[in-house]
């Protein structure tokens, strides 16, 4: 996280949790099962990052889905 974003983000009062690595492997795979979609893993860090940390969000959540990096060996 870059300087200038991480101020951006301290003084909006920003929660910030962590994703592990495994979690972001697995919402890669899920995606791919239940969605029918390849997604690039840095996709799926929100995903990991909200199944991991559920109390962290306290209203509604947007997630961007891209696969332009992916391919199906990645899920």
């Amino acid at each position: 996280l870059g300087r200038r974003n991480f101020e951006i983000l301290y003084n909006a009062r920003t929660r910030v949790c962590l994703a592990s690595e495994e979690g972001i492997q697995a919402w890669t795979g899920r995606v791919a099962e239940i969605m029918k979609i390849v997604i690039e893993p840095s996709a799926a860090v929100t995903l990991a990052a909200m199944a991991e940390n559920p109390t962290v969000a306290t209203g509604s959540v947007g997630v961007i889905l891209s696969g332009g990096n992916a391919t199906l060996e990645g899920c």
